[in-house]
């Protein structure tokens, strides 16, 4: 009987197209602000090594060879290291912080320690993060649109209802009319 009403209820409440393209538009905005790195890393056990391949870097030698020869991330050792376009939010703590503090193109000076071990960081390229089209969220923002349309009815609901135990209910009806 439920999901009748709510059917009922949601068919009524279908999002208007201005509503979905708002929702599109703060979506964006949001993204906007979120930026998305590509970067290179090598990791390594200990912060000797870490050490040693940033200076050896320094000196000219290709990120890429060395990332093949000493990394210990098996993801991303065998292409050169590198990191496909991702925001901050989606590595550990200290790399990203490290990463964040980057300029375009510059190699961490010292090794980054992080929960996975010690890490080699060169920061390719900073971007703000893109979003797909209007038309491809469509559907999305619709579906989002109707769950908050029956959030908000099922708080409304909650909050008026009066619910009473079967014990209550017997008290109310042995008490006299007056």
């Amino acid at each position: 009987m439920l999901d009748a009403l709510f059917g009922k209820i949601l068919q009524a409440s279908k999002p208007a197209e201005e509503a979905k393209q708002i929702s599109y538009s703060k979506l964006k905005s949001a993204r906007e602000e979120v930026k998305e790195s590509l970067a290179r890393h090598i990791l390594v056990e200990n912060e000797a090594t870490a050490s040693r391949l940033i200076s050896i870097i320094k000196t000219g030698d290709t990120f890429g060879s060395l990332a093949s020869d000493f990394s210990i991330d098996t993801s991303t050792k065998n292409i050169s290291g590198q990191i496909d376009w991702a925001a901050s939010e989606h590595f550990v703590k200290d790399f990203s912080e490290a990463m964040i503090s980057m300029n375009k193109n510059q190699l961490n000076e010292e090794p980054i320690r992080s929960s996975f071990e010690y890490h080699v960081i060169k920061l390719i390229n900073v971007r703000g993060a893109s979003l797909p089209s209007y038309d491809e969220l469509s559907d999305q923002i619709r579906k989002d649109l109707i769950t908050q349309t029956r959030n908000k009815l099922i708080s409304t609901l909650r909050a008026s209802a009066k619910i009473e135990t079967s014990e209550q209910q017997k008290n109310r009806t042995k008490q006299p009319s007056t």
